[in-house]
C-alpha cells in the first residue's frame, strides 16, 4: 500500500505540468468495478484524505463537483491525450420563424455531438460546462458525421426574439467537451398598418408624474412598464430565464399588469427627485400582431445644487416607543430619536446608525457603503427631506449616526459623524408613535 500512495503522489505531482503543456488531458482512473475519465483542465485538485482508518482520493472539479474514491479500489492511474478542440462548429446559412438552414462541421477529435435550439435568455447565465450538460439531459440524438446547409423544420419561433443554435462536442471517450454557439435573431411579423401610442406629460413633480397615453387607430392594445433608467434592462437580463421571458415584449406585458385600448392619463407616484424614468410602451395591431416596443424617457423635478451637498444630524430625545420584538408582538422599548437635515446643495441622502465599537474597526467600509447607490431601484435607499426618525438602542450604549449627501451632479459630499451614548437608565415617558419607515424594500416595477 505504501509503494502504491507513492506511485499515485509521483503521478498526482505531475498533472499540473502535464495539463500545462498539453502532453496529456485525459485522465483514467480504473478500478475494480468500473472507469471514469476526466478532462484535465476541469480537475482543481486532487489531494488525499484519510477517513474512518480508510485512505480516500478527494477529486474536486471546476463545476464544484467532487468525488470520494477509496485507494483501495484504484488499480490504475493512466494519462491519455486527445488532440486539439473537440467541437461541432456552427454556421448559419439562413433561418426564418419555421425553419433555419445551418453547416455544421466536427472538429478532428469530435466523434460525436449533440446539438440544441434554444431561447438565448434561457443560456445566458449559464457556463458553456452547464449548457453542455443541458444538453446532453435534454437531447436523446447524437450526430457523428458533419452536414452541409442542413434545414430544420417545424420550429415555429417566436418573432423578433434571440436564440441561439448550440453544439457540445464528444470525444472518442464519450465525454462532453467543447461548447460552439451561433445566436441568431428571428424577424419580426409583418405588421397592420402603424401601432404606435404617443406620451404627453401633463404634471411632473418631485415624487409624481402625470402621463398622457394616446393610442393611434392601427392599436388593438397596448402595455406601459415604468422604471429608473436602466432598471427595467438590467431586471430583464436577471429574470428572463426564470420568468421563461423570450422577448422584452414578454416582460413588458407581463409586469405592465394593466391593458389599455383606448387613451389613458396615469399617474406614476412614489417616483423619486431629479431621477431619469424609461417607460417602455408595447403595442400590438389590429391583428393582435406585437410591434416592436418603444421607450419613453422623462426626469422628475430636481432638488439640490451643483454646491457641496451636507447633512448635518441632531440628537433627539431617548424615549419608550413601540417597536416589535422577536415574537412579532409590539413592546415599549427604548428608542433614540435623531434629526437629519440636508443642505439646500442636496439632491438625495442617506444615513445609518452603527455601534460605536464596529464602526471605529471598519470605518471606511461603512462610509463606503453608505454613499453608494443600489443595484436595483429600493424604496427607502435615499432620502430628499429632513427626517426625524427613532433607533432602538438600549441604555448606555456608544453609538454613532453617519450620513452623506450628492448634489445634483451626482457628486457625494463629506461624511457627517455624530457619536453618542444612549443615558444609562431607561428611559420614562414616550412621545408620538414613529411615522417613518426606513428599512429598505425591494420597488417592484409598475405603473
Amino acid at each position: 500500500m505504501k509503494r502504491f500512495l507513492l506511485a499515485i503522489i509521483i503521478l498526482l505531482s505531475s498533472i499540473g505540468l502535464q495539463a500545462q503543456d498539453k502532453e496529456c488531458n485525459r485522465l483514467f482512473i480504473h478500478m475494480k468495478n468500473k472507469s471514469k475519465v476526466y478532462i484535465m483542465d476541469r480537475i482543481d485538485s486532487l489531494s488525499f484524505v484519510n477517513l474512518s482508518n480508510t485512505n480516500n482520493l478527494m477529486l474536486y472539479q471546476s463545476n464544484g463537483i467532487f468525488e470520494k474514491i477509496s485507494l483501495d479500489n484504484i488499480d490504475s492511474l493512466i494519462f491519455k491525450n486527445v488532440e486539439g478542440k473537440v467541437a461541432a462548429d456552427v454556421n448559419i446559412v439562413d433561418y426564418t420563424i419555421n425553419s433555419i438552414t445551418l453547416d455544421i462541421t466536427r472538429t478532428k477529435s469530435c466523434v460525436s455531438f449533440k446539438m440544441a435550439c434554444l431561447p438565448y435568455n434561457s443560456i445566458s447565465y449559464m457556463k458553456d460546462d452547464e449548457i453542455a450538460e443541458f444538453i446532453n439531459d435534454n437531447v436523446s440524438n447524437a450526430y457523428s458525421q458533419n452536414f452541409s446547409k442542413a434545414e430544420i423544420t417545424g420550429l415555429n419561433l417566436i418573432p423578433n426574439t434571440e436564440y441561439v443554435i448550440a453544439t457540445v462536442g464528444i470525444d472518442e471517450y464519450n465525454l462532453l467537451c467543447d461548447v460552439v454557439k451561433a445566436k441568431f435573431t428571428t424577424p419580426s411579423e409583418d405588421l397592420l398598418g402603424n401601432p404606435k401610442v404617443e406620451v404627453t406629460i401633463i404634471e411632473n413633480n418631485l415624487y409624481d408624474c402625470t402621463l398622457k397615453f394616446t393610442p393611434n387607430s392601427d392599436v388593438s392594445r397596448y402595455w406601459a412598464l415604468i422604471g429608473e433608467a436602466g432598471s427595467i434592462e438590467n431586471q430583464y437580463k436577471m429574470f428572463a430565464s426564470s420568468f421563461g421571458w423570450g422577448n422584452m415584449g414578454d416582460m413588458i406585458e407581463d409586469w405592465g399588469y394593466n391593458e389599455y385600448t383606448k387613451e389613458e392619463i396615469i399617474e406614476y407616484t412614489d417616483l423619486n427627485p431629479n431621477t431619469v424614468y424609461e417607460i417602455y410602451i408595447q403595442t400590438r395591431d389590429k391583428n393582435d400582431v406585437r410591434a416592436p416596443y418603444k421607450i419613453f424617457k422623462f426626469k422628475t423635478q430636481s432638488t439640490g445644487g451643483e454646491g457641496i451637498a451636507k447633512v448635518d444630524i441632531t440628537l433627539g430625545e431617548y424615549t419608550l416607543e413601540e417597536w416589535y420584538n422577536d415574537e412579532g408582538n409590539l413592546e415599549m422599548l427604548p428608542s433614540q430619536f435623531l434629526t437629519f437635515t440636508p443642505n439646500d446643495q442636496t439632491s438625495a441622502y442617506r444615513f445609518n446608525v452603527i455601534l460605536a465599537t464596529n464602526y471605529k474597526d471598519d470605518v471606511e467600509g461603512y462610509q463606503e457603503d453608505l454613499c453608494s447607490d443600489p443595484f436595483m431601484p429600493t424604496i427607502g435607499w435615499f432620502q430628499y427631506e429632513a427626517i426625524t426618525t427613532d433607533f432602538q438602542i438600549d441604555p448606555n450604549t456608544s453609538c454613532v449616526a453617519i450620513a452623506a449627501a450628492k448634489n445634483i451632479n451626482d457628486e457625494w459630499g463629506p461624511v457627517t459623524e455624530l457619536f453618542f451614548k444612549t443615558p444609562s437608565e431607561m428611559p420614562s415617558k414616550t412621545i408620538k408613535k414613529r411615522n417613518i419607515d426606513i428599512i429598505p424594500e425591494l420597488k417592484v416595477l409598475s405603473k
